[in-house]
Formats: C-alpha cells, sequence, structure tokens
C-alpha cells in the first residue's frame, strides 16, 4: 500500500539495545531531524517521536514486538527494524 513517503536505506545505522526497555539508541544517523514510528504487529502506529541525539524515549509502550520506522526530515524511510519491547 503506498504510503507517499519514498524509502532510502541506510546501512550503517544500529538500533540498541533490543530488546528495549525505557530508551531507545540509534548510532550511525547524521545530524538531527529524524523521526522513528513504532508499529504493532497489526500495523496500527503505537508511538511516534523525534530522535534527540539519537535517543528516543519508549516508556509508554506495553511489551511486544514492534516495527520500527526511521524517518529522515524529508520524509523519507530511511530504515526499518524488528525490535521488542520488554
Amino acid at each position: 500500500m503506498p504510503s507517499g513517503l519514498k524509502e532510502i536505506e541506510i546501512k550503517d545505522y544500529h538500533v540498541y539495545p533490543n530488546p528495549i526497555s525505557t530508551e531507545i539508541n540509534i548510532k550511525g544517523l547524521e545530524g538531527d531531524g529524524y523521526t522513528i514510528a513504532l508499529y504493532n504487529t497489526l500495523g496500527q502506529e503505537m508511538q511516534k517521536t523525534s530522535l534527540t541525539n539519537g535517543r528516543a524515549n519508549v516508556t509508554s509502550l506495553t511489551s511486544g514486538h514492534y516495527i520500527l520506522t526511521i524517518v529522515d526530515k524529508d520524509g523519507n524511510i530511511v530504515g526499518k527494524e524488528s525490535i521488542v519491547k520488554e
């Protein structure tokens, strides 16, 4: 299903820790302006937030499996990862 966003893959980033508990870190993204969105296994957006210094608070998420999508300031999807919230 088209989302209107272009997908551009950045290969040299690292999402940690996984599983996550309170905070997610993404190393390898240059500069600010990145947003992350976390989707549950039904495809529902559960959280969307801007990264600050490569970090985002995820304490509001319940335990489970999520798909993390990283979007740059131009609206391009630059990465997708499967993560687990403890």
